[in-house]
């Protein structure tokens, strides 16, 4: 016959695992003023600091294939094209020529 399954509660557990390996027994520190303040400013920094330029990033998916995204902020247009060379000819056309807008 089976022992009963006992369960505890997790403070109990985490005791229990903090008497076999005491550096899981050190309380997490709370975080400082001073690392609030500066990831609080690196937020503000961003969200001023304005990055119009086109964004252009390729990836695989799940079979492996490389697909070519690009992001342009400036007109919220977005495209996904299979080719690099398609994702070029998209950039000639429509960044580079002025289609959508005076970027030159």
């Amino acid at each position: 016959m089976k022992a009963p399954i006992r369960l505890h509660h997790p403070g109990v557990l985490n005791q229990r695992i903090g008497q076999v390996n005491p550096t899981l027994n050190r309380s997490r520190k709370p975080t400082s003023i001073a690392a609030f303040l500066k990831k609080l400013w690196r937020g503000l920094l961003a969200m001023l600091i304005v990055n119009n330029d086109l964004k252009v990033w390729h990836e695989r998916d799940r079979r492996g294939n490389l697909r070519w995204h690009a992001f342009d902020p400036l007109t919220k247009t977005s495209v996904s094209l299979d080719s690099e060379d398609d994702m070029r000819a998209w950039i000639e056309q429509h960044y580079y020529t002025g289609i959508t807008g005076d970027r030159c």
